[in-house]
């Protein structure tokens, strides 16, 4: 599909009763739903729609699997100091979900004015983008909602105990990550 409209058409007329929402539609779907959840208004990103008799309802459940995967790693998130790479629907969830928990969060960005956005929506705090790779950032848990192909300058000081790779695909940033251990 080309479009928000034509994903809400089509799972109305084709009776879908499901879909996963990825990039680049989750902050722009939100406008061709009859309803959403209290976690996407918090989050203002949608990542399912639930189609009930031709009324679509979108949900959130990103959050959830990340803050999952850090509990399951064995990682507490109250007062954890995390770094959240991106700025986009994939981010807004992670951002929301460690908030939830209590996290320290920051986040960086190429686009300086996405970031600053979501930090002024959620009450957090930038770090600067091009301070990636020029210091000790010693950040319990960093994630990467980036686009599988971006790779950003990132100083590995080995204070970090967990990196999420918030992507369906491998990404580059991922790869590093790996090699870095």
């Amino acid at each position: 599909v080309e479009s928000c409209e034509e994903i809400s058409s089509y799972i109305r007329n084709m009776n879908i009763l499901g879909a996963n929402i990825t990039t680049p539609f989750k902050e722009l779907i939100i406008d061709y739903l009859d309803d959403i959840s209290d976690e996407v208004k918090g989050i203002g990103a949608v990542n399912l729609i639930l189609n009930n008799d031709g009324e679509l309802k979108g949900y959130n459940t990103d959050y959830l699997g990340l803050t999952r995967t850090i509990y399951e790693a064995g990682l507490s998130l109250n007062g954890a100091k995390c770094l959240v790479l991106g700025a986009g629907g994939a981010a807004r969830a992670a951002v929301y979900g460690l908030i939830e928990e209590q996290a320290k969060v920051y986040i960086a960005n190429r686009t300086t004015a996405k970031a600053e956005d979501m930090a002024v929506y959620f009450g957090f705090e930038v770090f600067p983008f091009d301070q990636l790779n020029s210091f000790s950032m010693n950040f319990d848990i960093v994630i990467s909602a980036l686009l599988p192909d971006v790779e950003i300058p990132f100083k590995w000081d080995g204070g970090c105990k967990l990196f999420i790779d918030a992507n369906y695909r491998k990404s580059r940033m991922g790869e590093v990550a790996a090699e870095k251990g």
